[in-house]
Order: C-alpha cells, then structure tokens, then sequence
C-alpha cells in the first residue's frame, strides 16, 4: 500500500496536470477522496467500484456498454456518451467512418483511435481517450500521458489500468489492430 505522503503528491501531481480541470468546484473534494482511496488500496477501476467513485461526477471518464460496440448506430451512440467531454475541448465531431468489424475489441480499438486524432487535430493539449477494463467493466478514460502514467505506476492490477489501445487490445484479446 502506498503512505499517505505519496498518494498526497500523486493527487498533487494529477492537479498540476490539470486532471481536476473538468470537475466542478462542488465536486471537487468529493473526487480527490474517491481518487485518493483508489490509491491507497492500489485498486482502481470506475466500474467495479460504483459505490466507492464519483462516476457521474468524474467527467473524464465514460463507463460503456460492450454489447451497444456491436450496434450498427454505436458510433453515435458513442458520440453522444462523450459530448460533454468534447464540448469541454473544443472538438467537434459530425460523422465518425468506421469500417464494419464485428470483433468488439478491434471496433473500439479503430473507433477511439479516430476519435483522438481528431483531437490531436483540433485542439493543442495531449489528452487522449484510453481503454480500462472489458465486457462489463468496459469504460473510456480522458488522460493525457503523463496522468495514464501516474495511474500505470500506481495501480497494481494491470486489467484496472487505463490504456492506449494497442496494449488494450494485446493485454484484454491478445491481438493487434492489423
């Protein structure tokens, strides 16, 4: 377990990466506590921990339903789960192309993937959507990579650790996008 001193200055260091920046003044506190004992018990996955995580409140992370990946309409139903993140930044996103995969693992993969391009390209900040669990547990992550890396160094169970997709797709299926 990590002292308090240390899981102090992790929430120090998200702060001065601008993690809280989405998070409304009223929340605030209630974040941190819920991001402070995520790491103190060095466990941390929205999903599996409703009760214990501000979900509706942390708006940089969206918790989805794998079986919706598999819809036809799932791309707009996607952009509208991530709206408000979009809105925040500035981006907008008319019409996603998304070839016809039927793996789930691989259309997400492709789909997020094209989502944070057009981030890098309409807006200067590093912040990209990473990947966190599977299945029933799936959710997406607005990080940039510094704060991914704060949670990859500090998380233990490497399935509750936000991830690009490529490593998503390696650890979770054991494949690659090509």
């Amino acid at each position: 377990m990590h002292s308090e001193e240390h899981i102090n200055e992790l929430i120090s260091q998200l702060e001065n990466l601008g993690y809280f920046n989405f998070s409304s003044a009223n929340d605030l506190e209630e974040i941190k506590e819920d991001l402070w004992f995520g790491f103190k018990i060095q466990s941390f996955n929205p999903t599996l921990d409703e009760e214990f995580f501000s979900l509706g409140k942390e708006r940089r992370y969206v918790m989805l339903d794998y079986h919706s990946v598999s819809e036809k309409d799932f791309p707009e139903f996607f952009l509208e789960e991530i709206e408000l993140i979009l809105n925040h930044l500035g981006v907008k996103i008319q019409e996603l192309e998304v070839p016809r995969i039927k793996n789930y693992g691989k259309k997400i993969c492709v789909l997020v993937n094209e989502i944070n391009q057009t981030i890098a390209q309409q807006n200067n900040s590093s912040e990209q959507f990473y990947l966190i669990g599977k299945d029933d547990e799936l959710g997406c992550y607005l990080l940039t990579p510094a704060m991914q890396e704060i949670f990859a160094s500090n998380i233990k169970d490497k399935a509750e650790i936000p991830m690009n997709t490529k490593d998503w797709l390696s650890y979770h299926f054991k494949q690659t996008l090509d």
